[in-house]
């Protein structure tokens, strides 16, 4: 059996939403599942899919009308059959751990920047305590 399942609501996306119902999947055994985010009509929505035995989908489906991501504020679930292809679970493990990395590779570039400036401007701290002889509050190598 297949299954699609869309959750909609003011925030569902950023919410930790695709990896939750992985997880659940991943819980039931399923070896078929997928899941996208998108928008309509000014709304964020999830678009899921999962293959599996009647149980499964079942357990499935329970568990995503009552159960929600923390931060996330759904306003509405729908469930129907699903016809077509859908991916292995392991390849959208995979596809999941490349799109986080690709969000988190500017952020660790941010931060590289960030500490560059910083050993900076303690360099410049480190010359005027020494040029002014400023006391240091803490022990510091910084002392003449």
């Amino acid at each position: 059996m297949k299954l699609k399942a869309k959750i909609t609501g003011s925030k569902v996306h950023e919410v930790g939403y695709r990896v939750f119902l992985l997880r659940k999947a991943l819980e039931l055994g399923v070896e078929r599942f997928n899941a996208y985010n998108t928008k309509e009509n000014g709304n964020q929505v999830l678009i899921a899919f999962l293959e599996g035995d009647k149980n499964q989908i079942a357990a499935f489906r329970e568990f995503a009308v009552v159960d929600k991501p923390e931060n996330a504020e759904v306003s509405d679930r729908t469930f129907e059959d699903y016809e077509g292809y859908i991916l292995s679970i392991v390849d959208y493990m995979h596809l999941i751990q490349v799109e986080q990395l690709s969000k988190g590779i500017p952020a660790i570039l941010s931060i590289d920047r960030k500490q560059g400036m910083m050993s900076g401007w303690w360099s410049m701290l480190q010359g005027t305590v020494l040029k002014h002889r400023i006391p240091c509050l803490n022990p510091c190598s910084a002392r003449p």
